[in-house]
């Protein structure tokens, strides 16, 4: 799947937590893979552990490398911080 249509998909997904604005993040997506990673690591600093985790365990970043090193490194932040979301280790 290409990177657009992966942050299209997971951005939809997410507006579904109306806590999080991922509509705002639809109308960034362009056909620029630099940007899109950016606009990516600036919307999993918004997002909750949970839905990361649980796109992840449905496989939506299993083709990408780059994608799970933007979270895993979000996640260890949020780790070292002792963020309060238990899921947080089940990323890997």
């Amino acid at each position: 799947m290409e990177l657009r249509e992966l942050l299209t998909k997971l951005f939809i997904i997410a507006n579904l937590n109306k806590k999080l604005v991922a509509a705002d993040y639809l109308t960034k997506v362009s056909d620029n893979d630099e940007k899109n990673y950016f606009i990516f690591g600036n919307f999993i600093g918004e997002c909750s552990s949970t839905l990361v985790c649980i796109m992840h365990k449905l496989g939506h970043y299993d083709n990408d490398e780059r994608l799970k090193n933007i979270i895993a490194n979000h996640l260890e932040i949020r780790k070292c911080f002792d963020h309060s979301e238990v899921d947080i280790a089940d990323f890997n």
